[in-house]
Order: structure tokens, then sequence, then C-alpha cells
């Protein structure tokens, strides 16, 4: 009797782990607010996207040019803080349809925490600094 309820103990624990795990795994990545923004484009492969990672001390912009087309992705986020503040970055590389974070293409942005933050992806043309197929979403820091 002892053993079959011993037997039964580490086959319960053995299945409630996993699952412990998983949830608490994604309440971790619930934690930092990231808001992630694609060019407008349209298509089955964006022209790339903008990232902001929040909650984060200083808080991250990303730039994902993901199309060998031609064009570069410019990555911006605007907030308020007693005025207008932003920043933007720009990847122009185009190597892959994941982000690469590469060390040009991702930036340090210190925005007061819980502030409401404009992040905008628009596709770029680095000469005549033109911006098109722009998409936004509201994120916070």
């Amino acid at each position: 009797m002892f053993r079959k309820l011993r037997l039964r103990h580490i086959v319960t624990v053995a299945i409630a782990m996993p699952t412990a795990m998983i949830l608490a795994s994604g309440s971790a990545q619930a934690a930092g607010n990231t808001t992630v923004v694609y060019t407008a484009d349209g298509g089955s492969i964006m022209g790339g996207k903008a990232i902001l990672f929040g909650k984060a001390s200083p808080e991250r912009l990303q730039a994902c040019d993901t199309e060998t087309d031609g064009h570069s992705v410019i990555a911006i986020a605007t907030w308020n803080d007693n005025g207008p503040r932003g920043t933007e970055i720009v990847d122009s590389d185009g190597s892959s349809d994941f982000c690469d974070n590469k060390p040009g293409n991702i930036t340090a942005v210190n925005i007061p925490e819980g502030k409401a933050v404009q992040v905008t992806a628009c596709l770029y043309e680095s000469g005549s600094k033109k911006t098109w197929a722009c998409d936004r979403k509201t994120g916070q820091a």
C-alpha cells in the first residue's frame, strides 16, 4: 500500500513540474513590456519591424530589416516627458527574417517607467530620408 502511494506521488510530481515551469516562464516573460510593430507593406514577409523592450533600465529600441529588397527599416519611439521626446534607429542590411541583435541595430533609450511610448516601424530610404509603409502601436516603458 505504501509503495503504491509513493509511486502515485512520484508520478503526480513528474506530471505537475513541467506544467508549473511552463506557467512560471510565461508570467516571467509577461513582466517585461515588449512592443513589436511590423512595417505595413503587407505580403507574407513584412519588410521589417520595430521592437521596444520596455520595463528595462534602460529600455531598448531595435530596428529589424528582414527583407533583402534594397530598402532600410527605421524604428522610431516617441513619448512625452515635459515635452516631446524621441529616438530612432535604422537597419539596412536585410540579412535575416529574424532580428539578429547586431549592436548597430539596437539602442538604449532612457524613458521614465510607466510612460506611454508610440512605437513606429517604416520602410526607409537613407539618402532621401523618405519613409512609407509605416505602422505604429502604443507600448509602455
